[in-house]
């Protein structure tokens, strides 16, 4: 039988042991609290199909070694991360976690190869850290906008005014000297005198930008999505989804080609935005510069109808609208719509309009002919 002696050194023993694991416990958690996190990706945007890298940086700023450190995140499915399983087909989010073994005052960057599937607008914001079961939550921001899909230009509906023979050439007539619409990266070829050499400065060493020059004469193009759908119709969730994506995509691949060309390109749709915003209205613009602004835009777009089109439209004429050429992308046309058309063509606009089709074998209709 243990003597009074013996279970008091069986209990200073239990006692020094919870100690030390108390201390243990406190270091480790005084440990992540040190801990320096931040993820971010290689880009701002890509497009629809593209990849892009998610790249983890962790430091240990302690002299103590770290091992066993877990970072957990959920990260939207839409963003498929190659070293994860992308879960099952309706979830919505995938569980990705990162395990780092750090030494005292070691940097450790982690890469991940993500596959952007859909476009939309993907933000990432906390990251848990954990501390023998319990949650140590940290933010750690980072943004990505996901554009739309590029199509192959030569299948893009476009208007058939130039059927008339009034364009013959992309590119019109020659730079104005007088007149910048935007800055842009130096590329091979172009004159010493459109160097910007402040903004070249502010970059650092190594990276010039230059003025990009408007065009002296260019011609100008109002694009429309109507989100709105006829009220006898009967269009599935998905198929709907899948037609508002095809209008998206030919209209941003019609407005990097007008505005590569020198022309004036505005775009508005009757969308609901991430923001809560019901309507996206994008103002008339040239030049290149301006094209990942609107790409940006269209990412945020939810894919349902917000303000009707005649209010859309209402807003355009009533900044005065005219001599455009007007492309809409509906899938019906009404009474309504004939109006707003008869209004856009009194004040000089030339109206283009392509149907949207609910056929999997013909999705749009429309003139086709060059830019």
């Amino acid at each position: 039988m243990p003597t009074y002696i013996e279970l008091s050194e069986y209990a200073a023993l239990v006692l020094i042991i919870y100690l030390i694991f108390i201390a243990l416990r406190r270091i480790r958690q005084w440990q992540i609290d040190k801990l320096e996190y931040k993820r971010e990706f290689s880009d701002t945007g890509v497009f629809e199909g593209q990849t892009i890298t998610l790249t983890e940086t962790i430091y240990n700023k302690t002299f103590l070694p770290m091992l066993f450190v877990d970072v957990e995140a959920f990260i939207h499915c839409k963003l498929r991360i190659d070293s994860i399983s992308a879960g099952a087909p309706d979830d919505e989010m995938q569980y990705l976690v990162s395990r780092f073994q750090l030494m005292p005052y070691m940097k450790i960057k982690r890469t991940h190869t993500v596959n952007c599937i859909a476009r939309g607008y993907y933000l990432l914001s906390n990251v848990c850290i954990f501390n023998l079961n319990r949650e140590n939550p940290r933010e750690a921001p980072a943004e990505l906008f996901v554009y739309p899909m590029l199509n192959d230009f030569s299948a893009v509906p476009r208007p058939q005014n130039n059927l008339q023979g009034d364009c013959i050439s992309l590119r019109r007539l020659l730079t104005d000297p007088f007149s910048i619409t935007g800055i842009r990266d130096y590329q091979s070829g172009d004159p010493f005198n459109l160097i910007n050499f402040k903004a070249s400065a502010r970059t650092g060493f190594g990276k010039l930008k230059v003025n990009q020059r408007d065009f002296s004469s260019s011609r100008i193009f109002k694009l429309y999505i109507n989100f709105q759908t006829d009220i006898n119709s009967n269009i599935q969730t998905v198929k709907y989804e899948s037609l508002m994506e095809k209008a998206l995509s030919d209209s941003a691949t019609i407005i990097q080609s007008a505005l590569e060309s020198g022309h004036h390109v505005g775009f508005s749709a009757n969308c609901y935005m991430i923001n809560g915003d019901m309507y996206l209205k994008h103002n008339i613009t040239a030049g290149a510069y301006y094209f990942e602004e609107m790409l940006k835009e269209m990412s945020m777009i939810r894919p349902r109808a917000g303000i009707s089109f005649l209010s859309l439209v209402e807003f355009d004429l009533a900044d005065g609208l005219k001599d455009s050429e007007v492309m809409i992308f509906t899938s019906y046309i009404d009474e309504v719509i004939d109006d707003e058309i008869l209004k856009l063509e009194h004040n000089g606009n030339s109206v283009n309009i392509f149907l949207l089709r609910t056929d999997d074998d013909e999705a749009l209709e429309g003139a086709q002919s060059p830019i």
